[in-house]
């Protein structure tokens, strides 16, 4: 069997098969492994047959776009349609509505797109969804004036400090960026912080999301709201203190004590609030 038939049909797909480790030393992945790879993806590579079959396959479905699939185009370059031919007459719809008529260049190119979105591009009698993006990334100097930043990185239930129910709080992070910025950091990067499962404190962890739409409200800093003391009353309202107390003394993160804890004192606090 041909390595370098192989070797193109990887490449067409998309596979990287070629790197250099840390330590500096050229590797490839073996030809078994992009067999294996490319019948993952539904390119089967078993013989010499069957990678000029799945190459033909797959440069052909490069180049004839099916109908509502999603093209790319990078904001204020051309893009290349070489199933169209040059000329062809296009409609162009953006989010809001607005519609703009024209056709492809004499290469089979549509024209640059300066505003970023998604688009209905209709050519002829098919239709594709075309998304313009920028053609980099914003850089650090763009952003921030100067070509290098430096920041911390921190786990937030790991920013410990008294009063926060053993999981931290944006209370710990306040004081942490406030140190930092005095060392003259420019940034932080916390654990995620998205909603939790509430009605099953046994499904809870630092990475487990219920929604990305949402915070998790058990990392607000639950005493600030009312004060310390009023933050103090309202909790011993409510009755004996040990539940809270318990997590704080973990050595390690307790997530259903902490979260139990934690809405306890939420409750707490909103019925202060509503009686006081």
């Amino acid at each position: 069997m041909s390595d370098q038939l192989l070797a193109e049909l990887a490449q067409a797909a998309d596979l990287s098969i070629d790197w250099v480790d840390a330590y500096g030393k050229p590797q490839s992945v073996t030809p078994e492994a992009q067999r294996n790879l490319l019948e993952a993806l539904g390119y089967p590579a078993q013989s010499p047959e069957q990678i000029r079959e799945s190459l033909t396959s797959l440069v052909h479905r490069q180049h004839v776009p099916e109908d509502s699939n999603l093209l790319l185009q990078d904001q204020g370059l051309p893009l290349a349609l070489s199933l169209y031919p040059a000329e062809s007459p296009y409609r162009l719809t953006d989010e809001q509505g607005n519609v703009s008529e024209g056709r492809l260049d004499q290469d089979g190119r549509l024209p640059p797109q300066q505003q970023l979105g998604y688009y209905q591009l209709e050519i002829r009698d098919t239709r594709h969804a075309l998304a313009v993006a920028p053609q980099a990334c914003l850089s650090v100097q763009e952003l921030c004036g100067k070509p290098r930043i430096w920041g911390l990185t921190a786990q937030l239930y790991g920013l410990r400090r008294a009063g926060d129910g053993g999981l931290g709080d944006t209370l710990a992070v306040a004081d942490l960026a406030r140190h930092a910025a005095n060392h003259g950091a420019d940034a932080i990067g916390l654990s995620p912080v998205h909603a939790q499962f509430s009605p099953n404190l046994h499904s809870n962890g630092p990475y487990w999301r219920s929604s990305r739409l949402f915070l998790n409200s058990l990392y607000a800093a639950r005493v600030t709201p009312l004060g310390e003391e009023r933050g103090r009353r309202a909790v011993k309202a409510e009755g004996p203190q040990g539940e809270t107390r318990l997590p704080e003394a973990l050595t390690a993160t307790g997530w259903p004590w902490g979260w139990r804890a934690g809405r306890r004192q939420l409750r707490a606090h909103y019925e202060y609030t509503q009686h006081a």
